[in-house]
């Protein structure tokens, strides 16, 4: 039946809906487009891509507000074969970590005048696609600077949805990563969400140390 179902799409939509298997529950509009588009003019794309996919019962809606969206456990292990086969699976997982890497990254520098309860269940449907996102951005030396991103800005959020554990497991891992081409905004991040910030003054209590407090590098931003 899938792959009946999957032989009507149109090429396009055949390909949005093979990435859209990299999130591994629910997810909103703005990721969808951020990681099932090319650019940002794909927005409308995208949007009619979701109606037709809906249409077909190839993605569920989910009644929140504003609404999200999600493939079924069967759908997205079909998407996740079809993703692999296409040889686009690295690219796209890599899509995904710097969308919620920028996401959170923009909600740890830019905190609004909401409680921080009601921040923090804002962004606690978008749980799963951190954990997704960290583990990819920990898998590879490279990806180090998403990795510190990622855990500076939303280590305070983990810490506030309870998962000390989870938080401490993911900064012993990050926190090594650090180095001297992460930006000091970020070393800062990292250092405040950090849930043993000792390990991290033991870890830099030279340079690194001073060059964050600093900030005199041109890219903190």
């Amino acid at each position: 039946m899938m792959e009946w179902s999957h032989g009507l799409l149109d090429v396009p939509d055949q390909q949005i809906f093979r990435r859209l298997a990299v999130f591994p529950g629910s997810f909103a509009l703005d990721a969808a487009v951020a990681v099932a588009g090319e650019d940002a003019s794909d927005y409308w794309d995208i949007v009619d891509a979701l109606g037709r996919l809906l249409d077909k019962s190839l993605v569920a809606l989910e009644s929140r507000n504003p609404p999200r969206y999600r493939l079924l456990e069967t759908l997205r292990f079909y998407a996740m074969e079809r993703l692999l086969a296409s040889g686009e699976s690295d690219a796209i997982a890599e899509r995904h970590a710097r969308h919620f890497a920028d996401l959170f990254d923009r909600a740890d520098a830019a905190p609004d005048a909401r409680p921080a309860a009601d921040r923090a269940g804002l962004y606690r449907p978008e749980l799963d696609n951190l954990r997704t996102a960290l583990d990819w951005a920990l898998a590879e030396p490279g990806r180090r600077q998403t990795a510190i991103t990622l855990a500076g800005a939303a280590g305070g959020f983990l810490r506030f949805w309870s998962l000390e554990g989870e938080s401490r497991r993911y900064f012993d891992e990050v926190i090594p990563l650090i180095d001297q081409d992460t930006p000091p905004r970020h070393f800062r991040s990292a250092l405040a969400a950090c849930p043993r910030p000792l390990v991290v003054y033991r870890q830099w209590a030279g340079a690194g140390i001073r060059r964050a407090r600093s900030g005199s590098l041109s890219r903190a931003r």
